[in-house]
Parts: C-alpha cells; structure tokens; sequence
C-alpha cells in the first residue's frame, strides 16, 4: 500500500514453482540468460524468469498500452530474492537498456514475482 500519488503502476504474477518443460524454456528465454542458469536447476529457475518477465511485462503494460514479446526483456535472477528485468526494445517512454527491478519469494509450491515502479 502507498499513496497511488508515488506509485505509476505495479506488476505481480504467481506461477507454480514447478520446472518449465525444455521448448518453453526456451522460446522464453535468450541465450545469455540460458548461459546465466546452466546447470541442473535451469528449468526450475527458468520459471522465475518466466514470472519476472509476465511481472514486468504488466507493469510495463499498465503504462504503454504496448504488447511485448518475452524477447523484449532480458532477465537477471539473484539468488538474495531479486530479479533486474532490462529492455531490449522500445515500449513508450522506455528505452533499450532501462530496467525494472523486482523480488521473488517461494511460497508454497507456487514462485511469487512483484514490482511497483515509482514516479520520480
């Protein structure tokens, strides 16, 4: 809760924490995220990826009225609980390399994305 003063638009998106099946894995993601999750939990944390980008995606929406593709971010997890999503692409007043940052949780056996993006 803030005053909706402060807030231009927030993002939430619950998915269950189950591991992606390997075509989704990889129609979502690009390489260099597939580089930053090599190993055997990949697709386990490809799903945070995946919220992250839905997260984003509208946040974003709620500002540019705009349809993105999930080649239009790029995502960075961290393993404290954030996500740093950055844009490859335009989309209203954002720019290729602006970003939105976010957290994720565990909950259950569902995995928790959210944001909320300030006005300056």
């Amino acid at each position: 809760m803030a005053r909706s003063g402060r807030i231009r638009a927030v993002g939430i998106d619950v998915e269950q924490a189950d591991s992606l099946k390997q075509g989704v894995y990889e129609a979502i993601t690009n390489k260099d995220e597939r580089r930053a999750l090599e190993g055997d939990d990949a697709l386990r944390l490809g799903k945070i990826i995946f919220s992250a980008k839905e997260c984003a995606y509208k946040a974003q929406y709620a500002l540019t009225q705009k349809y993105l593709p999930f080649s239009a971010m790029s995502v960075a997890i961290d393993a404290g609980g954030t996500w740093r999503a950055t844009f490859n692409v335009p989309s209203g007043d954002f720019r290729p390399g602006d970003v939105i940052d976010g957290r994720f949780s565990y909950v259950g056996a569902f995995v928790a994305t959210a944001t909320v993006l300030f006005r300056p």
